[in-house]
């Protein structure tokens, strides 16, 4: 049987298992969980399932996060529900464990290709003196939970299994601080982003081409905007390296870059990567390469005069001083608390402590963040894993 005929046998058992457990079926079925033993499954009537469903939201929820925050590849224990038990046939059980291996199989292919990470904000556990604290002065635990998430598609280095590599990611962020960089971005690069894209979309010439990208220009502009940040980071943060203080480093690195762009020298400049490093002018083809995903009919003329205007509008945002260095941190990444593994589910924690202008080490204030996957290779990786099946009813 050709591998073309094994995935349409699957998927006529899927519709048939679908049809029998209705949606709840994707309680069994995850790209990371297999080798099990069923002992029940949740009422194949549909007009059941909400019952069922808010009686057990809980586990189910809890199981649906530890599915989509593993990356290593662990088994993830089914939750135990409560519902009526019936009898499970020999072929639903055989399509089970076929269909979760084939995925698990696909998973562990795709990991080492499209696996990206990022870093998650998390309050640490607390003390039950904190709680209390927190108690009477009517601060909700609710409110602690409040998280952010950010994708650092160039700052974590991945082993060959597609697992994060903890100690190149450790030597790597000593060397070009891109975690730092993206954090000290978050808050002030909002007017830049907006100040680029719109130089970028006002273009006479090709107006037809700026109306139809105006969203994946805007996309570009982030990216070279925080590529540019990037260098200032690194020129600063070398400079405190070497025992200069915060406020020269940052005019220091200010200097530089803006003596490059009046010598329209941009082109030169290193975009860092996990990977592979590559010139700006490198990756602005890349950038706009990329464009031609969304658009296969863009013509060279087209991005050859668009990648001019790109470095003459990004030349003018760096000569105005949009672009500035941010807020310097300390950075530790350490293996997580006994604690922090079992509220949190991370392997690793990354310590974050604020430096001031003077130089001044803010000690009692630190920021936590676990590694976890991106929400954008999440998805990626489901899509590769079920070969592209249609997501609407299966509940994966």
């Amino acid at each position: 049987m050709s591998d073309i005929q094994e995935i349409q046998q699957i998927d006529q058992l899927y519709e048939q298992t679908y049809k029998k457990l209705g949606r709840s079926a994707f309680v069994f079925i995850s790209p990371t969980s297999f080798d099990f033993e069923i002992e029940n499954f949740l009422p194949k009537f549909e007009k059941r399932f909400q019952k069922t469903y808010r009686k057990n939201k809980a586990a189910i929820d809890q199981f649906i996060k530890a599915v989509l925050e593993n990356t290593k590849n662990e088994a993830v224990s089914i939750p135990v529900l409560e519902f009526e038990k019936e009898n499970i046939s020999e072929l639903t059980r055989v399509w089970l464990q076929t269909i979760s291996s084939y995925f698990q199989s696909r998973w562990d292919q795709g990991l080492p290709e499209l696996a990206e990470y990022a870093i998650e904000f998390f309050i640490p556990p607390q003390t039950e003196a904190q709680k209390a604290q927190y108690k009477e002065l009517g601060i909700k635990e609710t409110d602690l939970k409040q998280t952010i998430k950010v994708d650092l598609p160039y700052a974590v280095l991945i082993d060959k299994k597609g697992e994060i590599d903890i100690k190149e990611t450790i030597n790597f962020e000593n060397k070009f601080y891109l975690i730092k960089s993206k954090l000290a971005g978050l808050s002030i690069l909002n007017y830049s982003n907006s100040l680029l894209a719109n130089k970028l979309k006002y273009y006479p010439e090709r107006a037809f081409f700026v109306i139809n990208q105006g969203r994946q220009i805007e996309q570009i502009a982030e990216e070279l905007i925080q590529r540019v940040f990037d260098n200032l980071m690194h020129l600063a943060y070398s400079d405190i390296e070497r025992g200069i203080s915060p406020i020269d480093a940052k005019n220091n690195a200010l200097a530089q870059i803006v003596d490059m762009a009046q010598k329209r020298q941009l082109e030169e400049l290193v975009v860092f990567r996990a990977r592979e490093d590559m010139s700006m002018e490198l990756y602005v083809l890349e950038l706009l390469d990329s464009l031609r995903e969304f658009n296969p009919k863009i013509n060279q003329e087209t991005l050859d005069d668009f990648y001019k205007h790109i470095f003459i509008a990004l030349t003018e945002v760096i000569i105005e001083q949009a672009i500035r260095p941010g807020n310097f941190f300390t950075s530790k990444i350490r293996e997580a608390t006994q604690d922090e593994q079992l509220e949190e589910g991370n392997e690793y924690t990354l310590e974050i402590q604020s430096i001031t202008n003077a130089g001044v080490l803010l000690e009692g204030i630190k920021e936590y963040y676990k590694f976890t996957m991106s929400e954008q290779a999440l998805k990626d990786m489901l899509v590769f894993s079920t070969s592209g099946f249609r997501m609407d009813k299966y509940f994966l």
